[in-house]
């Protein structure tokens, strides 16, 4: 039966098992101390295809105009916030698209102003 790793702990037995452990931590620790001085590092980029915030726009669909806003935190359309252009998408048409198929006339309008 092969030898299992010793696991990280106070309690181990020799100094090299203890440099190798606190190896393991020390890049970790970093990464996290980084994050709690910073927090913003976390964010996706904004995708260039979307819109700016503060863009209002009209999207047409079964003959009903639909008012869609582009704030900070999503997309807001009736009142109620989507992260994303295919959530929005599904939640107009009830049935499951791809935001970029859906608003892809739309899309095109934005990527040339």
């Amino acid at each position: 039966m092969p030898k299992k790793k010793p696991a990280c702990s106070k309690s181990s037995k020799t100094k090299t098992q203890s440099i190798t452990c606190a190896a393991r931590v020390t890049p970790i620790k970093a990464s996290l101390e980084r994050v709690i001085a910073n927090p913003t590092i976390l964010k996706k980029p904004k995708d260039p295809r979307l819109p700016a915030v503060g863009t209002k726009f009209v999207k047409r669909f079964k003959g009903k105009d639909l008012l869609i806003e582009v704030k900070e935190d999503g997309l807001y359309w009736e009142g109620k916030c989507y992260k994303s252009l295919s959530g929005l998408a599904m939640a107009i048409t009830e049935y499951p698209i791809s935001g970029y198929i859906f608003f892809h006339k739309e899309l095109l309008e934005w990527q040339k102003k």
